[in-house]
């Protein structure tokens, strides 16, 4: 208990300061001028986008899993899984996914293995993809641009389609400390886990069905990039369809793996405003553009996940009643 108080307490207190620090850049009155003068067009386009986007993850789920099973209990868990993401920090949307799917499909096995697919060789092996590309474009020059750009997509290609080989050089370190009986207080442990995972990755899907999941995580991806992209035509901010893309990586990788503050609040922005930066706008500027696609971006997550979240909640509950 007083651990998890410590971790509140940490949390709130580096979300206020980044959040101060990033604000002290920008002139507030600028920046309320520009919040406040939106195309509402614009927004509504977003959210159907942003709806899309939790539908075709929830898609994900269903190949994953059971396909029997009644699609709103996937919608459920995804929007679940979605708002815990948005605003828990220390990654405790990640444990409000695992609790709810272990809970309500009860099929650990299958699980695990889709939690990997979905964050380590689906999600992250695009989103990873997109940032390289885009270094690639903006650094080098134009021979070698062709060349690296096919390179990372034939890896990721391969990645995607056969994950086993990904995951081998995850399991090799620990392979090497099981084989040496390296840390011998924990190797009863790691054995364990290494066994288990070794299993887990070793459940075979076809390549239908893999082919399935990646084209539905792709357009989770391209519909959640759409939202970025219309958010920062309502609020007249640089865009480009693959520069949103490129952000919407940089938030979920930066939220993923600095997940230590209220929202990703802080983190985030500065994420976004380094892009900016790099893409050559002033630190002002990129800061407050930052603060302007992460606020409205977090807002509609919110607001859509939840939506979803009750009404594919009232949909399994009708769904259930009806049996």
């Amino acid at each position: 208990m007083k651990n998890s108080i410590f971790k509140i307490f940490v949390s709130s207190l580096v979300t206020f300061l980044m959040v101060f620090f990033l604000l002290s850049f920008i002139d507030l009155n600028d920046l309320n001028l520009h919040l406040f003068s939106f195309n509402p067009e614009f927004i509504i386009i977003a959210i159907i986008c942003m709806v899309f986007s939790l539908v075709c993850s929830s898609i994900v789920l269903v190949f994953l899993f059971n396909k029997d099973d009644h699609f709103s209990l996937y919608s459920f868990i995804n929007s679940a899984h979605s708002i815990g993401v948005a605003i828990l920090p220390f990654g405790l949307g990640e444990l409000v996914f695992t609790s709810l799917a272990y809970k309500l499909i009860n099929k650990p096995l299958n699980y695990s293995l889709s939690r990997q697919v979905i964050i380590i060789y689906q999600t992250a092996i695009m989103m990873l993809t997109i940032l390289f590309i885009w270094i690639i474009q903006t650094y080098l020059i134009a021979s070698v641009k062709i060349f690296l750009t096919c390179l990372i997509l034939l890896i990721a290609i391969t990645f995607l389609f056969y994950p086993s080989i990904f995951f081998n050089f995850i399991l090799l370190p620990f392979r090497k400390i099981k084989k040496y009986n390296i840390f011998i207080s924990r190797a009863k442990k790691i054995d364990e886990w290494v066994d288990e995972f070794s299993t887990n990755i070793k459940i075979e899907q076809s390549d239908k069905s893999k082919a399935l999941i990646i084209f539905f995580n792709f357009l989770h991806i391209l519909f959640g990039s759409l939202v970025l992209l219309f958010l920062m035509l309502a609020f007249d901010v640089e865009n480009t369809l693959f520069f949103a893309m490129v952000l919407f990586s940089a938030i979920s990788w930066v939220k993923f793996v600095f997940g230590f503050t209220i929202g990703g609040f802080g983190t985030t922005d500065s994420a976004v405003a380094l892009l900016y930066f790099i893409e050559g706008f002033s630190h002002v500027v990129s800061i407050q553009n930052a603060i302007i696609i992460r606020t409205s971006y977090f807002l509609v997550t919110v607001i859509v996940s939840l939506g979803i979240l009750i009404l594919s909640w009232l949909l399994h509950k009708n769904y259930s009643d009806k049996l």
